[in-house]
């Protein structure tokens, strides 16, 4: 069984037991001749010291290959998106800028039964694009978003490496890896991919009939707020574009 290798030498663990160890506070995990060899921690740079290291049981090897199969990881570069028009329920259109172009790069698109299933590039993108326009309204449609969620790789479940360079599932589970039983814990699993908005934010949801663009990100929408409080007469899609401006430049 392929248990992952060592981040610094490539070695190759050859047990579960060699993942359960943690040298650092940081959650970082060279193996333990690379942690003889150095002082201090490569990720983030604090000395090692025997007081913080622990060891944390990695109960996905101890799960029988039909409970593997049933456990899914919230993946939050991915996003579900649910309520789009039908104008623009179309993966050349929601690529563009005015749409989900605007909050990061995006590595994959989906459509599938009405719902848009998209991956960018980093967590933090992904955040952008859900805080701006979850449960906004889009021609007169409420959009609403949750994180995605991936199973484990069939070839990674059973023991074996994946020679699949496409594969989209989870080719790790380390003990830190949070895990929910589709089944058993779907209620944990739901309450996990719910995106939790500010409060302080554009008031969106007013305009129900805009069809142009999605909400910018946050950043912007709270710049917004200070320039319209600073002065309450200037055009709202003006203002937008001068925001747009100036963070661009």
């Amino acid at each position: 069984m392929s248990f992952g290798e060592c981040p610094i030498c490539c070695d190759e663990y050859t047990s579960p037991s060699m993942l359960e160890f943690f040298p650092c506070k940081c959650g970082y995990q060279p193996c333990m001749f690379c942690i003889k060899q150095m002082k201090q921690c490569p990720h983030c740079k604090e000395l090692y010291q025997e007081a913080n290291f622990r060891t944390i049981p990695n109960k996905f090897y101890s799960m029988s290959e039909s409970e593997r199969k049933q456990q899914r990881i919230v993946n939050k570069q991915n996003l579900i998106i649910r309520g789009l028009s039908d104008d623009i329920l179309d993966e050349q259109i929601l690529r563009q800028y005015n749409f989900l172009g605007q909050y990061g790069t995006i590595v994959d698109m989906q459509i599938s039964n009405r719902q848009c299933y998209v991956k960018f590039d980093t967590e933090s993108q992904a955040l952008d694009c859900a805080l701006a326009i979850n449960f906004s309204y889009f021609d007169s449609k409420l959009i609403t978003l949750t994180f995605g969620y991936q199973k484990f790789c069939t070839s990674f479940i059973c023991g074996h490496k994946c020679h699949s360079k496409s594969c989209q599932f989870i080719h790790e589970a380390t003990p830190l890896t949070k895990m929910f039983h589709v089944e058993d814990e779907y209620k944990q699993l739901t309450e996990a991919t719910k995106i939790v908005c500010p409060r302080e934010k554009e008031n969106y949801h007013l305009q129900k009939e805009q069809t142009q663009q999605f909400p910018p990100k946050i950043q912007i929408q709270n710049q917004l707020l200070k320039l319209k409080k600073w002065n309450a007469e200037n055009d709202f899609l003006q203002l937008l574009e001068i925001v747009r401006a100036e963070l661009k430049d």
